[in-house]
């Protein structure tokens, strides 16, 4: 695929999930959307992630792999944005999984709404059940007052969106432990224009 007919790079930063990654990159490799990059980045992992992430990469041309060493989830996410050529940027953790139409369902609203940023609900799975939580009135683009009403709410994650890769530039990184969705988006927060 030509970097050009790229629309979304999908960023999935991994430290030692090996139990989850099958069911992540499966989710990744079979989108409705198709013109999608995976940047798959291996943050040191010690575990069997590298031979999973490898064994995909041979198979899917879409899949590119950074190995690094441990330097935490923002410096991972950091890496995969270096590289990522999509309009749009979706996260994903190692240890999650998307729905197999998500990206075509986001994608769709950000070109409807000419939007910055799309937020859906998601779901949370354990061994006992499966829930929907409910973040918004379905999918939707969100303002920047949205955006920060959400913030104040607890709605800060990084993952599940689809967020305008332009938003990303001037981002300043640091080596935070905890809150490392929070310190990005509320440096994403004051740029959302649309809708």
């Amino acid at each position: 695929m030509k970097q050009m007919d790229i629309k979304v790079s999908i960023i999935i930063p991994v430290y030692n999930v090996a139990p989850y990654l099958d069911a992540c990159l499966s989710s990744c490799v079979n989108q409705t959307f198709r013109d999608i990059e995976i940047i798959v980045v291996n943050d040191g992992s010690t575990d069997e992630s590298p031979l999973i992430i490898q064994k995909y990469a041979e198979k899917d041309d879409r899949i590119k792999v950074i190995t690094k060493e441990n330097e935490g989830l923002i410096y991972a996410r950091k890496s995969g944005l270096d590289i990522a050529h999509g309009e749009y940027i979706s996260h994903l953790d190692g240890d999650d999984y998307m729905e197999i139409n998500m990206i075509e369902k986001l994608y769709d609203e950000a070109l409807k709404e000419d939007a910055d940023y799309v937020v859906a609900n998601f779901y949370v799975v354990n061994e006992k059940r499966r829930y929907e939580v409910w973040r918004s009135d379905g999918i939707r683009g969100l303002s920047g007052e949205d955006f920060f009403l959400g913030i104040l709410q607890g709605r800060f994650e990084v993952w599940g969106r689809l967020i305008r890769k332009s938003l990303y530039d001037g981002v300043i990184y640091k080596p935070v432990v905890m809150g490392e969705d929070l310190f990005m988006t509320m440096q994403i927060l004051p740029k959302v224009k649309k809708p």
